[in-house]
């Protein structure tokens, strides 16, 4: 290898840009843990929690002035019918408006939530791809 490249290899950093820190929700663990190591990948921080109590803690906590993003299942109880995740994404967006969310779900009724339905939050159909997942991240941050 050359000596300008081993230069090069020392001294650039390749770690992505961002260091913006995401609070990922999501119940199921093997899911939550899967995305978390792939976000990280990309230079994020990420929180992983699987409920809304924990994320509202985090919210709440010394971390929140640094969560940048929330990416939330809408579901967060299996086979639940409710929209735990919707409900978070209002209360928490009503009252910060600068706060941005992905919402993510496997369950098609959610097309007929409002928020869903109009497009006011960024939305991705489970199953996705981890690569627009990265997209819709790198779009809400603005990247």
């Amino acid at each position: 290898m050359s000596e300008r490249l081993m230069d090069w290899l020392i001294t650039t950093d390749h770690t992505p840009a961002s260091q913006a820190t995401i609070l990922l929700v999501e119940d199921e663990e093997r899911v939550r843990l899967a995305l978390q190591s792939f976000l990280q990948r990309w230079g994020y921080e990420v929180i992983g929690v699987g409920t809304v109590e924990e994320a509202e803690q985090c919210l709440t906590g010394r971390e929140s002035d640094n969560i940048a993003l929330i990416v939330s299942d809408i579901n967060l109880h299996p086979n639940s019918t409710g929209h735990g995740g919707y409900t978070f994404f209002q209360r928490w967006t009503a009252e910060h408006l600068d706060l941005p969310f992905i919402l993510i779900s496997g369950d098609h009724t959610v097309w007929d939530l409002p928020a869903v339905r109009s497009g006011a939050v960024r939305f991705l159909a489970k199953p996705f791809n981890v690569y627009d997942l990265l997209a819709a991240v790198r779009s809400v941050l603005k990247e």
